[in-house]
């Protein structure tokens, strides 16, 4: 497994000495800030962001859609506006951001299972595209100001 962990935060220091004392530094890669985030997606064969409301609510998610779009399935925390992103065993899995195990298991089940992890990613596109695509939304959007008037 080669995890990548793209972006900078506060806990880089801290995460790339975990990654050496555990003897892991060869399977992770910080790629650091990156222009475009889809050229990543498209590397990987899971995404996963199991953000902890301790350090903010997750709103809505919008990296989870940018990768169910690239046909990804997706592991993320069942808080915040994730759920609204995720459909539970459909286009990904939904994980206690606390339970170690219950992340690494899922993340294994998915790499394990080829076949399901393409059926999920496929599951998620169809998602984005008939729920998320900018047109959608804005007549979503339009809708709810016409409604509220």
């Amino acid at each position: 497994v080669l995890y990548l962990i793209v972006g900078e935060g506060p806990n880089r220091k801290y995460l790339e000495d975990l990654a050496v004392s555990l003897n892991l530094i060869d399977n992770v890669i910080f790629t650091g800030e990156v222009p475009d985030i889809i050229d990543y997606l498209d590397l990987c064969n899971v995404f996963v962001m199991a953000s902890r409301e301790d350090g903010g609510i997750e709103g809505f998610g919008i990296v989870f859609l940018e990768a169910m779009a690239r046909g990804k399935p997706v592991i993320g925390s069942r808080h915040g506006g994730v759920p609204e992103v995720i459909s539970d065993g459909v286009s990904g899995y939904l994980v206690n951001p606390h339970d170690v195990y219950e992340i690494a298991t899922t993340i294994i089940r998915l790499l394990s299972d080829s076949t399901a992890a393409r059926e999920m990613g496929a599951s998620g596109r169809k998602i984005v595209e008939f729920n998320f695509t900018t047109d959608i939304i804005a007549q979503k959007l339009l809708s709810t100001l016409n409604d509220t008037r």
